[in-house]
């Protein structure tokens, strides 16, 4: 952003000093050269507001529009981190009473074993 400023600036200041060494060097009165200077910068200056409103509008439409994809990627981003959690807390409680499971199965081996062992 800081090159684009400073390009704008530099192009301005060449023109301003283009038309001003032009205007100078022309065999003309002191007020026709006066008056045409006054001209140039005041054009100069309204297609210079105008280029940097151009550039504002812009810099604003691409902020804006560059905002919006941030936003769309967090939003998806959010979505994706939500399913992987749900799915590992689907995984866990898998896990949880397949361990149970496993675990009321050695209870009963256990079970059976010392039974089979008293007799």
């Amino acid at each position: 952003m800081n090159k684009d400023h400073n390009f704008w600036i530099g192009l301005a200041a060449g023109a301003a000093a283009g038309v001003a060494s032009a205007l100078l060097l022309t065999p003309k009165k002191g007020e026709e050269i006066r008056g045409e200077i006054k001209h140039t910068t005041e054009v100069a200056g309204r297609k210079a507001g105008e280029a940097w409103g151009g550039v504002k509008d812009r810099s604003a439409d691409v902020a804006s529009l560059a905002q919006e994809q941030v936003m769309r990627t967090a939003d998806a981003s959010v979505e994706k981190v939500s399913k992987w959690r749900d799915m590992l807390n689907n995984a866990m409680q898998a896990d949880k009473r397949t361990s149970k499971e496993k675990v009321a199965e050695c209870e009963a081996n256990a079970s059976d074993s010392a039974q089979g062992n008293q007799i």
